[in-house]
């Protein structure tokens, strides 16, 4: 990795905190050093008030952001990028990175009547306003000093400021309904006076939506894949608790507010006085998600890295949701765009599995592959199950996308970055690919439930808790399901005490384990020894 964190200590830092404002003694969290960083590296303070996060460094100014001299406008994305912008970033972004299904998640929730117009603060590309413009049809305007946003302007057609916010509206500029700040307040030295310039450009009854890294997610259990990017070192310079939020949110003015807190992020609402808060989290995201995702798809060739990211994105959802048939003449297209660039054949594993690994670095990887083929090799073995009823060749297409993840998240952490979403892919192919070892090798399949559950593993090792779920569950019902009743019977007490009580899903999974399990105990209660 590009950098080494070294947790605890003693050192303690006198500051005030960009969050809740309390003046006082840090206690130091945690420390990056890298070659490529400042000789005492990057240290990492907690607020004794509200916990959050602060890095004196970027605090005190070194590195400082600055408004970027003028560059000449860009020009669309076809694998190059404006010039500051590395075109080799834009591609992992478009094609894998860029968390759109959270920006729809927020923008999903408020009420379209509502908004006429619209401001999105450090947009980056702006897929925020692309799908405020294309999907509601309003007036979206952003705003961002980055080359990000100055390639993203040329390839989408977007009305963005490539300058800093003026910390006061100028005069007669008329006010915004809806202001979006995703992942931006966490960067600025001033999030106090941010925050008091976004209300100060509310319309009456105007609504401000903001998400940011959770600090809570910073600690020595927490796996790197979630872990790098809210460090971000080099960029962040302070990590907002729930407390902490909600207390910059009063002192920015705000009198309505709702911060909801998931594991690697919150995401908050506010506005003043008789603002009605839309649902910063809720279920029409997915919706408005879909339909963005197909109508921008056929804006964009599938050898396009825009149209091979809204492509990918689109098979992703049909792995999640089930609904394979709607998705496949795009996964025809994906499928014929790389093999055109990289020469894969994504159907076939073997390939794949045999190929050596490339140099760990992202240039080199994506030599070789795109940024979404571990997602894309999921899809295929999502194929070759339930279309093709071939779980041999499915599971090989499952080992092959975990492989692929891990080297794409090598490759990433040589320049001190992660990916949480090619993590996922990652272990949810581990996962398919255990349950399709069931009928053929039940051993194995034992074994990685095994060691998918075990505790003294590094925190980088252990599985999302509820794909540990999934993976019982699946491993579990499939020994039962193909005749591996032994096997099934062993696992009974793991999987009995892995299963929740509560979900309806897996009662009868876990309803079986429990009936062996109580069996097997009984008869070796009564010296019966092994079952006959």
């Amino acid at each position: 990795m590009a950098f080494e964190l070294n947790w605890g200590g003693n050192a303690v830092l006198s500051a005030s905190c960009p969050a809740c404002g309390h003046a006082g003694a840090m206690r130091h969290v945690v420390t990056a050093i890298g070659p490529a960083l400042p000789s005492g590296g990057f240290p990492v303070h907690a607020c004794a008030t509200c916990r959050s996060l602060v890095c004196p460094t970027l605090l005190d100014g070194h590195p400082a952001p600055s408004d970027p001299p003028p560059t000449p406008d860009a020009a669309p994305f076809e694998g190059g990028a404006a010039p500051g912008c590395d075109a080799l970033a834009v591609a992992f972004y478009l094609e894998q990175g860029a968390g759109l299904l959270s920006m729809a998640g927020q923008l999903g929730g408020v009420e379209q009547r509502r908004v006429r117009r619209f401001l999105d603060v450090g947009c980056g590309f702006g897929f925020s306003l692309d799908i405020a413009r294309t999907m509601f049809g309003w007036d979206a305007r952003g705003v961002d000093p980055g080359p990000l946003a100055r390639t993203g302007a040329a390839t989408l057609g977007l009305p963005i400021s490539h300058s800093l916010l003026p910390p006061v509206p100028a005069v007669g500029e008329e006010p915004y309904d809806l202001i979006f700040a995703s992942e931006v307040i966490e960067h600025v030295h001033d999030p106090q006076g941010m925050a008091a310039s976004l209300r100060a450009r509310l319309a009456p009854g105007g609504a401000l939506l903001l998400s940011t890294p959770n600090a809570a997610a910073v600690n020595r259990h927490t796996s790197l894949a979630v872990l790098v990017p809210a460090l971000s070192i080099g960029h962040h310079v302070t990590l907002f608790s729930r407390a902490g939020l909600e207390r910059l949110l009063h002192r920015a003015g705000f009198t309505a507010f709702m911060v909801v807190e998931t594991p690697a992020t919150l995401f908050a609402v506010a506005g003043v006085n008789d603002t009605t808060l839309p649902d910063p989290l809720q279920p029409q995201g997915h919706a408005l998600y879909d339909a963005y995702l197909a109508r921008r798809a056929g804006d964009f060739a599938a050898s396009h890295p825009l149209g091979l990211g809204l492509r990918q994105r689109i098979l992703r959802r049909a792995t999640q949701t089930g609904a394979i048939a709607a998705a496949l003449s795009v996964g025809r297209d994906v499928a014929e765009a790389v093999r055109a660039r990289w020469g894969i054949e994504l159907a076939n594993p073997d390939a794949i599995l045999a190929a050596p690994p490339p140099d760990a670095t992202p240039d080199a990887y994506h030599d070789k592959a795109p940024f979404c083929l571990p997602g894309l090799l999921l899809w295929q073995g999502i194929l070759a199950w339930r279309r093709e009823d071939d779980p041999a060749r499915a599971g090989r297409l499952f080992e092959a996308a975990a492989l692929v993840a891990d080297r794409a998240r090598t490759a990433l952490r040589r320049i001190g970055a992660d990916d949480g979403d090619t993590a996922r892919i990652g272990w949810e192919a581990r996962v398919y690919a255990a349950q399709m070892l069931t009928r053929r090798w039940p051993e194995e399949a034992e074994r990685r439930l095994h060691a998918a559950l075990a505790t003294d593993a590094p925190p980088d090792a252990v599985m999302p808790p509820e794909l540990r779920v999934e993976l019982a569950f699946r491993v579990f019902a499939g020994l039962a399901e193909s005749g591996q009743e032994d096997a099934a019977r062993r696992l009974s007490p793991l999987v009995a005490a892995t299963l929740p009580e509560d979900a309806p899903r897996v009662a009868r999974a876990r309803d079986l384990a429990c009936r062996w399990r109580d069996e097997d105990a009984a008869r070796r209660g009564a010296g019966g020894g092994k079952r006959p």
